[in-house]
């Protein structure tokens, strides 16, 4: 294990760097200092070229950058997909995910703000029913005053998540639309 971070070993693979020693990453440790993400004391008092590399993390990574190039080459080298159509690949990938993405969000929405409308509809319906029942003619003009503001501010509240359900309902309508577009291209 050397001092180098990842991004400089990644650029310059002919890279020297000075070796981690076990008394470096102590000190490292104990002072504080840039320590490459050691936060303690190793457990064993073991000289770090004794450890294992983690083989299926690095695989993982190789296997992943490997395929990567590999269907970025037979796209342009054996298909010879322009770069027209490769970026709306990419477009329609980008459409999909946004499309998927608004209509989580607008089905997460309406499912938590259901019980939240249906306890707003039954105090605008409580406010409603004290109102009429007493009256005109309540003589505590401050308690009718408080019941008004409350049911108006239950139906403000009320259209309020209605409003925003059907924004968010049209967002995940349009990017449906532009993920059809973005499809009938390719």
């Amino acid at each position: 294990i050397c001092k180098l971070k990842a991004a400089q070993w990644k650029s310059d693979r002919d890279a020297t760097a000075e070796k981690w020693t076990l008394k470096d990453i102590l000190a490292a440790v104990e002072n504080n200092e840039d320590n490459q993400g050691c936060t303690e004391a190793p457990h064993y008092n073991l000289e770090p070229n004794v450890y294992m590399i983690p083989l299926l993390h690095l695989l993982i990574g190789f296997v992943n950058k490997v395929l990567q190039e590999l269907v970025e080459w037979l796209d342009i080298e054996c298909e010879q997909i322009s770069q027209l159509e490769l970026d709306l690949r990419d477009q329609v990938q980008f459409s999909q995910a946004m499309c998927e993405n608004a209509k989580s969000e607008r089905d997460e929405f309406a499912y938590t703000s259901k019980s939240e409308k249906a306890d707003l509809k039954q105090v605008a319906k409580d406010c409603k029913k004290a109102l009429k029942k007493k009256g005109q003619n309540c003589p505590n003009i401050e308690e009718r005053a408080s019941l008004k503001q409350k049911l108006q501010d239950s139906e403000a509240n009320i259209k309020a998540i209605t409003n925003e359900l059907k924004e968010k309902t049209k967002e995940s309508s349009d990017w449906f639309n532009q993920y059809d577009s973005d499809k009938a291209k390719v």
